[in-house]
């Protein structure tokens, strides 16, 4: 692997205020404390609400998880020099309970848009801030003025010490992809649609929404327009999976990241698996599978390539893993290494070359009905595997969508796992591990130890899987234009969209049409055309372009699928028609 570190550059983005530099909220910064040129740092790189937070060192290197632990972005709210300051996947820092005691917590919360969730920067000179809540009047410091990697950083009244004081410093563009690249967090700014009723645009509260629009470019534009999150089961820390049956493997897929990732590319060749035929050629180990599997790979567009980077280190074309030839099991386009996504879908869709959707009818012309060759989008768990070499994928590949031959046809998939590896703790060593120690020990310590890697072991595919389809939209109601489009479920299994496990709420999956009007004039609309209006939901996230009479924002398609993972494993199939 190239050694890569990150440039950071010590540049502010000029905001000038009786001679201080205040920061802007279109850009992705480090925010750095006086004490040590140390950063401002989620402790752990803990994604979930409630972590708090620490000084520590730039880890410089690309593939330090800290690193994205170290990135915020600011979204201003009315009022001068004020922020929500906000980390990865949209949380904000936040002063615990609103305490105003000196020393309370400052961690992690889910926004909410309470004083308690809100900053006010004050010059410190220097280009220096004090970082203020407006709930409590107190300051983020770091404790005790001590220069430490990991010391805590919480609330304390002013005493003008250089604990006190911090700066922002511009993270360097390229630095950030993997930060702004992926799926879209809410637009707790803007303006949420979820009912079966028109939009009127002059009754809507829409509002511009900083970090929301360069989310909306960088989607639109390193994504085609297109993006996916789970509802539910987006996180899924840090313990490998177990590649059960072969003799020489015990974890074989390693996360390279606690999140489920997407992932986009062109989609340049399209294989299958078929475990009765492997058994066929003398690999044992399948014997007892009926396991069949699509092997899609994708050339990353620039802003994914770190997905691959980050495994390269064990790329190796002159050594063998477990019997498996390095060159032969990464997976490529041409010359060119490239990310492999892997579905295992229920038997019933058909993994082979005559699947209407990600067949090639002809392998020897190599040829696709709708798309191979065309961009194409994934999401999943981003792990490597071992008995590859190493090879990075995304796997099980739940969502997948891409555009067509046909410029304005679009689908969308979901496919629950059907591989029986990933749903449960016991496809997880770690947790296997302290299980048996517990089996044969049934003392209080194993005991714990079995608890708390229960804690930490999180199966990847759950039931249902809920999925959410995020669709770049720009409305402009000056214009006579009105734009259409169709959704249609062609083929489908287990949906259960309408039901309380989907977390889907009923007002978005009633009703087979959503309008959105200006002054009484339809200019968008979106229709169902399948039997059963309930098999997809349809929301919008809006917010308004800063110069402009233009909305923006997202058209968000929902389904569930999957009652269980014992046979009853779903699918959806979706056509998105755009239809002017």
């Amino acid at each position: 692997m190239k050694n890569q570190f990150f440039i950071i550059l010590f540049v502010i983005v000029k905001f000038s205020v009786n001679g201080q530099t205040y920061p802007v909220d279109t850009s992705a910064f480090h925010i750095v404390s006086a004490i040590g040129g140390k950063f401002l740092t989620v402790k752990n790189s803990n994604d979930e609400a409630g972590a708090t937070l620490e000084i520590r060192d730039h880890p410089g290197s690309i593939s330090e998880p800290t690193k994205v632990s170290q990135i915020w972005t600011l979204q201003e709210f009315g009022s001068k020099h004020s922020y929500f300051i906000k980390g990865r996947q949209g949380k904000v820092i936040d002063v615990k309970e609103g305490n105003t005691q000196n020393g309370a917590t400052v961690h992690m919360w889910n926004f909410g848009g309470y004083s308690n969730h809100r900053w006010t920067l004050i010059d410190a000179g220097n280009n220096y801030f004090y970082i203020k809540n407006w709930a409590t009047g107190k300051l983020l410091e770091v404790k005790g003025g001590i220069n430490e990697n990991g010391r805590q950083v919480w609330s304390y009244q002013k005493n003008n010490t250089a604990s006190q004081k911090w700066r922002f410093v511009k993270v360097q563009e390229n630095a950030n992809d993997e930060l702004l690249s992926g799926e879209p967090t809410n637009c707790e700014h803007g303006f949420s649609f979820t009912g079966t009723q028109d939009i009127e645009l002059n009754s809507a509260r829409i509002y511009y929404c900083p970090q929301k629009k360069d989310e909306w470019e960088s989607i639109t534009k390193q994504q085609f327009g297109m993006s996916a999150k789970n509802r539910t089961n987006h996180y899924i820390g840090w313990s490998a999976a177990d590649k059960d049956g072969i003799p020489c493997v015990g974890k074989n897929w390693y996360p390279l990241a606690d999140m489920k990732k997407v992932h986009c590319g062109k989609l340049c060749e399209i294989g299958y698996f078929d475990a009765v035929e492997e058994t066929s050629t003398g690999k044992s180990w399948f014997a007892d599978r009926h396991e069949k599997d699509f092997n899609l790979h994708v050339l990353p567009f620039s802003p994914f390539m770190y997905q691959i980077d980050k495994s390269i280190i064990n790329y190796n074309t002159q050594i063998e893993f477990c019997n498996f030839n390095c060159k032969q099991n990464w997976a490529s386009c041409g010359s060119s290494l490239a990310m492999e996504g892997e579905i295992t879908p229920d038997d019933e869709f058909l993994a082979n070359p005559n699947n209407p959707w990600l067949g090639i009818k002809n392998l020897n012309a190599d040829s696709s009905s709708l798309f191979l060759n065309q961009n194409f989008g994934m999401y999943g768990p981003w792990l490597r595997e071992w008995v590859h070499c190493n090879h990075p994928e995304i796997h099980p590949a739940e969502m997948i969508w891409s555009e067509t031959i046909f410029p304005n046809i679009k689908y969308l998939g979901l496919f629950q796992d059907d591989s029986d590896r990933f749903g449960n703790y016991t496809d997880y060593p770690d947790y296997n591990d302290a299980n048996n120690a517990y089996q044969i020990s049934r003392t209080s310590t194993n005991l714990a130890r079995r608890e708390e890697m229960k804690r930490k072991v999180h199966p990847w595919v759950s039931t249902p899987l809920s999925g959410q389809f995020f669709i770049c939209i720009e409305i402009d109601p000056t214009s006579a234009k009105k734009t259409t489009y169709t959704i249609d479920v062609q083929k489908s299994r287990e949906v259960v969209t309408k039901s309380q496990s989907s977390k889907i709420p009923a007002r978005e999956y009633t009703g087979k049409t959503r309008s959105i009007k200006n002054n009484g004039v339809e200019i968008f609309r979106v229709t169902e055309l399948q039997d059963d209006e309930n098999d997809v939901a349809v929301r919008f996230d809006l917010f308004k372009e800063k110069n402009s009479n233009k909305i923006l924002g997202y058209m968000v398609i929902s389904a569930a699928v999957s009652r269980d993972l014992n046979g009853k494993e779903g699918y959806m199939m979706i056509r998105l028609d755009r239809n002017n």
